[in-house]
């Protein structure tokens, strides 16, 4: 599969865990996100080591309003970044596995 196809078939998946998604707002967040700590919220989740984060949190962290508009982009921005979408006593939250973020992390330092 060369570059080409690579890229389009990211593509193709990233609509599908996120049909709705506003791009602009995505690359803005992934900005606004590459230098916080988000080790802060690593929490056992399903018996393992995973980040647990409310789209609140992140918008608070990224100094974002908190209005229903940010927050709803905030979530759909998080499932294409491949967050997945969960809940905790019946809360919307977002989850990735600790190791899964640490090597993406690794992969964005190389």
């Amino acid at each position: 599969m060369n570059t080409e196809q690579l890229k389009r078939e990211v593509e193709r998946l990233k609509h599908k865990l996120s049909p709705m998604e506003d791009k602009e707002f995505t690359k803005k967040l992934a900005i606004l996100l590459a230098g916080k700590d988000l080790l802060q919220f690593q929490t056992k989740f399903r018996k393992s080591d995973y980040l647990m984060v409310t789209p609140r949190e992140i918008a608070m962290l990224c100094g974002l309003p908190q209005d229903l508009h940010v927050l709803t982009n905030v979530g759909r921005s998080l499932q294409a970044m491949c967050w997945e979408r969960s809940a905790l006593h019946g809360n919307l939250v977002f989850v990735m596995p600790l190791t899964e973020y640490k090597e993406a992390q690794q992969g964005t330092e190389e």
